[in-house]
C-alpha cells in the first residue's frame, strides 16, 4: 500500500518542503514524514494480512524488524505522492507513479523544477523525496528565517537532521527515478511531450498468462510496463532491459485519446479494462466509464483514398480519379482495385480516367481488396452537366482592409 507524504506544498514555493522552524505547522516539513524512518507516511508499505485482521512483516523489508528508530513495515521510503502502484506477480518487482511538485523553473537558491517520476524498485529501497527528484537531481539545505541556501544534499549519503524528525540520520543512498518529466519537455524523454502532469503506473503484461484467450495482447507486449498519466491523457508501454534497466518506450494506441485515465487491469482473458474520469476537472462527466479493449487479430483491411481532379462539369465531362495514398498495414498485401463510376461502367486500374456523357449526379465508388478478402469502400459525388459558377467580388470601396 501507498502513503503520501502528507506535508504542504504551498509554503516553499512549490520547491521541497523542509521548513525545520519552531512554531510552524505540522505538515510544512517532509522530513518529518517522507525522510523519517519512524513515520509510514511518504513511503510504499510491504505486509502480510492475517485472517483476524493483524498484519505480520514479511522478510526483505527496508528496515529489519527491531532496527532502532524505524518501521519494518516500509518497503520503500521517499515519497512524495505514490498515487498508483503495480506489483510484476512474476518476479515481485513495484512500479509506481510518482506525483511531483510544481515548480515550473530551476532554482539556484532552492533546487531543481518539480518532476514527475514512473519509479521501479527490485529491491527495498530510499527514492529521494524530499531531498532529490527525478534522476536525483538533488535540493539545498535552505534556511526559511533567512531565506538562505546551505548546500546541496548528497544522494550517496542523504542526512536527515530535521528536529521534526524521530527516525536515524543517515539514510540509505537515493535511488534514480526510471524515468522523469517536468511541465515543459524532457530533455532525456521528449515522447512525454509538455503539460500538466499526473503519473500512474498500471501492471505488467504477459502473454502466456492468457494461454486460451482470443482477446489476448500480441507477444509485442509481453514483458511491458504500462504507465499513464491522468493529465496528458496518454498510456505508455515501457520495455526494460534483463537486469531491469530503462530501454525503449512507446505510446500506447497513439490515435487514442484516453480521458484522465484512473486506472487499468488485465482481464483473466487478456482484454484490459481501462477506468477514466473524462474530460472534464471536477465534473460530472459524461464520458466518464469503464472501458475494454481487446486485440483483434488477423488482416486488417486496407486503408482506402480517392479523389477527382474535378467533381463538376458540362458533360462531357472527363474526370481523372486517383487511388493515390491507399494502402494496406499489413505488410505484403497485394491490392486490388475497382471503381464504380455510377453508370453501369466499372474500371480496375487504380487511377483511371473516365468521361461522362450525360447529365446527372453519378455515385462514384472505389472498393479496394487485399489478397485476403479483407475490403474497404469509399465514395465520391461527381455532378454532370452543370459547371459551378466561379464567383468574382468586385469591391469598389477602399480596398485596404477587409
Amino acid at each position: 500500500m501507498s502513503l503520501g507524504d502528507d506535508t504542504t506544498p504551498f509554503e516553499s514555493d512549490n520547491y521541497n518542503p523542509i521548513d525545520e522552524r519552531a512554531g510552524r505547522p505540522g505538515n510544512v516539513d517532509a522530513q518529518k514524514t517522507s525522510g523519517n524512518s519512524n513515520d509510514l507516511r511518504g513511503s510504499i508499505l510491504r505486509i502480510t494480512p492475517q485472517p483476524d485482521g493483524t498484519y505480520t512483516i514479511p522478510e526483505g523489508n527496508l528496515f529489519p524488524p527491531g532496527t532502532p528508530n524505524t518501521r519494518p513495515e516500509i518497503y520503500v521510503k521517499g515519497n512524495r505522492n505514490p498515487f498508483r502502484i503495480g506489483v510484476d506477480q512474476r518476479n515481485g518487482n513495484l512500479f509506481w507513479g510518482e506525483v511531483g511538485p510544481d515548480a515550473s523553473v530551476d532554482s539556484l537558491k532552492r533546487g531543481p523544477k518539480g518532476h514527475d517520476e514512473f519509479n521501479l524498485a527490485t529491491k527495498p529501497g530510499y527514492f529521494g523525496w524530499p531531498y532529490f527528484v527525478g534522476n536525483n537531481k538533488p535540493y539545498w539545505k535552505y534556511d526559511f528565517e533567512k531565506q538562505e541556501s546551505l548546500f546541496e544534499f548528497d544522494p550517496q549519503a542523504p542526512q536527515n537532521t530535521s528536529p521534526n524528525s524521530t527516525g536515524i540520520e543517515i539514510l540509505p543512498p537515493a535511488t534514480p527515478a526510471l524515468i522523469w518529466y517536468p511541465y515543459d519537455e524532457s530533455v532525456e524523454f521528449p515522447m512525454l511531450g509538455t503539460g500538466g502532469r499526473n503519473a500512474m503506473a498500471g501492471p505488467v503484461y504477459y502473454r502466456k498468462d492468457y494461454n486460451k484467450s482470443e482477446v489476448r495482447f500480441p507477444g509485442y507486449f509481453d514483458g511491458k510496463a504500462f504507465f499513464y498519466d491522468w493529465m496528458r491523457n496518454w498510456i505508455f508501454t515501457v520495455k526494460l532491459t534483463e537486469d531491469f534497466q530503462y530501454d525503449t518506450m512507446e505510446r500506447f494506441m497513439p490515435s487514442t485519446v484516453f480521458d484522465k485515465p484512473v486506472d487499468m487491469q488485465f482481464a483473466k482473458d487478456g482484454s484490459l479494462y481501462i477506468l477514466e474520469y473524462g474530460t472534464f476537472w471536477s465534473a460530472q462527466n459524461d464520458d466518464s466509464g469503464i472501458y475494454r479493449i481487446e486485440f483483434a487479430s488477423g488482416n486488417r483491411k486496407p486503408q482506402v483514398i480517392a479523389t477527382a481532379d474535378r467533381n463538376t462539369g458540362a458533360v462531357p465531362l472527363q474526370v481523372s480519379f486517383s487511388s493515390e495514398g491507399t494502402q494496406d498495414l499489413d505488410e505484403g498485401d497485394a491490392l486490388s482495385y475497382v471503381w464504380d463510376f455510377g453508370t453501369g461502367e466499372k474500371s480496375t486500374e487504380a487511377n483511371p480516367k473516365y468521361t461522362f456523357s450525360k447529365p446527372g449526379i453519378y455515385p462514384v465508388s472505389l472498393t479496394v481488396k487485399d489478397k485476403e478478402g479483407a475490403m474497404s469502400t469509399i465514395t465520391l459525388e461527381i455532378k454532370a452537366g452543370n459547371q459551378e459558377p466561379s464567383v468574382k467580388i468586385d469591391w469598389k470601396g477602399n480596398r485596404s482592409f477587409y
